[in-house]
């Protein structure tokens, strides 16, 4: 089963320094909203929190499918960008069960009441654990990290905020930077 772990901004970096392309070798998801003016890192595909549907979503892995790493993150990655990577996964995993003769993704999420996001079932973590479950001891399971084609999703640590602080004079990581709108937050 998929789920996100943090990668820190200089990790980032180094993607971007390795010579590995964004759009093929990693993706970011920008999921701020209207506070995505002021800069943007390079190669970013804009998926804003306020447009965010199950079938979005959904569409969203089908459209990432075959990227070895997904991250997300928003202004400080503290809200959006979790939300957005947990629903990420949670399709994600669905869709991987789906391919493997389980359940179709909308069978496997369901919305929480005044929510506009899907979100997995406990009959979807039970059916996951069980296809991972292993009767013996000494063999493990591959993680979803390790299967051949899967995904990695990461969240950025610190969000653009802290992204813009260490690489704002940057022109390869940082694109569209516009000082005069970060000068009034408090991430400089």
């Amino acid at each position: 089963m998929v789920s996100y772990k943090f990668i820190e901004p200089s990790e980032l970096a180094q993607l971007y320094h390795s010579g590995l392309e964004a759009g093929r070798d990693f993706q970011v998801v920008d999921v701020r909203d209207e506070d995505r003016i002021g800069g943007h890192l390079p190669g970013s595909m804009r998926a804003p929190s306020e447009q965010r549907t199950l079938q979005y979503v959904e569409d969203l892995v089908a459209k990432l499918e075959g990227v070895p790493k997904v991250i997300f993150h928003c202004t400080l990655s503290q809200i959006r960008g979790p939300k957005a990577a947990s629903l990420y996964c949670a399709a994600l995993n669905a869709r991987q069960g789906a391919l493997q003769g389980g359940s179709t993704p909308s069978e496997l999420t369901s919305k929480m009441p005044g929510d506009s996001i899907a979100r997995p079932t406990r009959d979807s973590a039970n059916t996951a654990a069980a296809q991972s479950f292993s009767p013996n001891p000494y063999e493990s399971s591959k993680s979803a990290s390790e299967e051949k084609g899967s995904q990695e999703v990461l969240l950025l640590r610190g969000g653009f905020g802290e992204w813009q602080r260490m690489y704002k004079n940057d022109p390869k990581l940082v694109e569209g930077f516009d000082a005069s709108i970060w000068a009034e937050r408090e991430y400089h």
